[in-house]
């Protein structure tokens, strides 16, 4: 199938149309590695997120916007978000589970990441902790409830 893709892509050599073939080509290859990822490869991801958030840039940049954002836990996972986006898009692209580090490729990486989390939630605890333990490396579980 991935064969007759790129000879579908090559008959159209010189269009415009090549660069968009070849890029969703990329995609569905991407929602391949997704679709398949195992319990295993969700935990090495987790724990590879866990690892760069302890890291003490990244602890440093938490606690200040924490600082600034107590009490109000939303406003502190919005203010947070482009570091999450900034670190798991490299760790994304480095697995070649996302094309580029865009803002747009790397929040559907999120997404899919999200999907993967949630289908080993309920069957595999280490999956829930390492849940937990990224919520706590990134002091999100250290605000009280409005």
């Amino acid at each position: 199938q991935q064969q007759q893709q790129q000879q579908a892509c090559v008959s159209w050599a010189g269009s415009p149309t090549l660069e968009l073939c070849l890029m969703q080509q990329q995609q569905q290859q991407h929602r391949a590695s997704w679709e398949s990822m195992d319990v295993a490869a969700v935990l090495d991801l987790q724990e590879k997120c866990k690892r760069t958030y302890a890291m003490p840039q990244y602890q440093n940049r938490f606690a200040a916007i924490a600082q600034k954002c107590y009490p109000d836990v939303r406003k502190y996972a919005l203010a947070i978000e482009h570091i999450l986006v900034e670190a798991e898009g490299q760790l994304m692209s480095k697995q070649g589970l996302i094309q580029d580090t865009e803002w747009a490729t790397v929040q559907n990486g999120r997404r899919e990441m999200t999907k993967c989390v949630a289908k080993y939630w309920h069957k595999f605890p280490a999956v829930r902790a390492l849940g937990t333990e990224l919520l706590h490396v990134t002091k999100q579980d250290q605000f009280g409830s409005e």
